[in-house]
This record gives C-alpha cells, structure tokens and sequence, in this order.
C-alpha cells in the first residue's frame, strides 16, 4: 500500500509540472501573436513604412511561421511522449495491484492449507465418538442393563455374563497376579474391543475392587479384589463348561503370563 501512496504523490506532480509548462508555452504564443499583429497593423496603415520595410516584415512573418510551427510539433511529440509515460504508468500500477490480489489470494490459501488437518482431525474425532457410543451400546446389550446396574454388595456371578466378559475378566485376573500388562493384540485377535468396555464399565461400578493403569500401548491391573470378584481357577473352570469355542485363545493367554511369571 506505501509503493501505491509513493506512486500516486509522483504522479501528481508530474500533472502539476506539465500544466505549469502548458501555461508557459500559451504565453509564449500569446506574446508572439500579439508582436504578429502589431507588425500587421504598421504595415497595412498606409505611408507608415516603404516597399522594401514592408517586405522584410513579410519575410519576418514568414520565418515566425516556420518556427511557430517547429514549435508546434516539437511540442506535440513531447506531449505524446509525456502521454506514453502515464499510460506506462497506469500500467505499472495496476500490474502491481494485480501481485498484490494474488498475494491476497495465496494467504487465503495458506490460511485453508492450515484449517484442513484441523478440519480432518475434528471429523477423525467425530468418528471416533461415533464408534465409541456404538460399542458402548452394543456392550450394554451383550452384557444387559442388569449386570451394568448390579447392586455393588453382588458379588460376580459368572454365569450371569457372556462367555467373552468373563474371558476378560481372566484376563485381568492374570495381569493382577503376574503384574504384567494386558495383551491387547492377543485378545482383540478373538473378542475385539470388547475387553475394554468390560473393564470400564466393571472398573466404573466397583471402583474399589477393581483398578487398572496405563502401561505402555495397554494397561496393567493395580487392583482385582478376589472377595468379589471369582480367582483364576473358577474363571477356568467356568470358561472350560462353555460351549462357546474362541479358538486357541486361553493357551495364548497362558502362554503369555505363564513367561511373566518365569521371569
């Protein structure tokens, strides 16, 4: 905007000079117009001058001609030079204002670039929450409003939950007595995320007897209360009556904190 202002001031200026030398070369021509007729008027008053002195003043008039008009067109050239100058001007400023709207116009994408990853992480979010309310929801029916709502004196029935609850509550049995972390790969490879929800919402219910930690990518159990909740043997016991089959995954899970405990 300052280069816009500066250019603007010399244009102006430029305008005054040229309008200052107008009204001097009008003067000039009015001074020599007004010699001219002076000159006519002696030489038409009769007796006032001889054949020879009105003849040089022809001659006069003649050469005055010639340079008023070399005056003339030395004067139009220069103004048509002075004309190509404002043009090529007026060119240069708006070429100027035209890199300027284009810088405008790479802000704004600049600005856009900034608030995409922004915009794509609050839709990221979005989801999630989505996903997150519907396992919500799915757990409840899996697990029904009744287990959710127990009564915190109940003690953990295993029969009253699904096959896969009671997998993880095995699980976290395991992590308790082990001290180590849960193995997330290895029960999502069978039940998903479903652990999860069960050890939220038991953790939400009873939060004195059961407790968890963040460890690494997974969690490691600080408190599993036997007095409510069934020790390692029943939760075997129970899972070997279920006719659900869930594949190789309690020898996974043995395997993997049975190396726990040898360390």
């Amino acid at each position: 905007m300052k280069d816009l202002e500066a250019m603007k001031s010399n244009e102006c200026e430029k305008d005054v000079s040229h309008i200052k030398t107008v009204y001097r070369l009008h003067l000039v021509y009015i001074v020599i117009i007004c010699g001219i007729v002076m000159i006519c008027t002696l030489c038409v008053i009769p007796r006032c001058v001889s054949v020879a002195a009105f003849q040089n003043f022809s001659f006069a008039s003649t050469i005055v001609s010639i340079v008023l008009a070399v005056v003339s067109i030395v004067y139009s050239l220069w103004s048509g030079q002075k004309s190509n100058n404002q043009y090529t001007g007026i060119a240069n400023i708006e070429r100027k204002i035209d890199e300027q709207l284009q810088g405008f116009s790479h802000i704004e994408q600049s600005i856009s670039d900034k608030l995409n990853p922004i915009k794509n992480r609050f839709d990221q979010l979005t989801e999630d929450q989505t996903r997150t309310r519907s396992e919500i929801q799915e757990l409840k029916s899996l697990l029904g409003d009744n287990h959710i709502t127990s009564s915190h004196s109940d003690k953990y029935n295993l029969s009253n939950y699904p096959t896969f609850a009671n997998i993880a509550l095995y699980a976290l049995c395991l992590s308790k007595l082990t001290n180590k972390k849960i193995p997330t790969k290895v029960l999502e490879k069978s039940i998903g995320n479903y652990w999860i929800g069960f050890m939220v919402a038991m953790s939400r219910q009873h939060p004195e007897k059961l407790k968890y930690s963040p460890k690494g990518d997974s969690v490691i159990i600080t408190t599993y209360d036997t007095s409510f909740f069934p020790d390692q043997e029943k939760i075997l016991s129970e899972l070997n009556k279920s006719t659900e089959s869930f594949g190789t995954l309690l020898d996974e899970l043995e395997h993997y904190f049975s190396e726990s405990n040898s360390d």
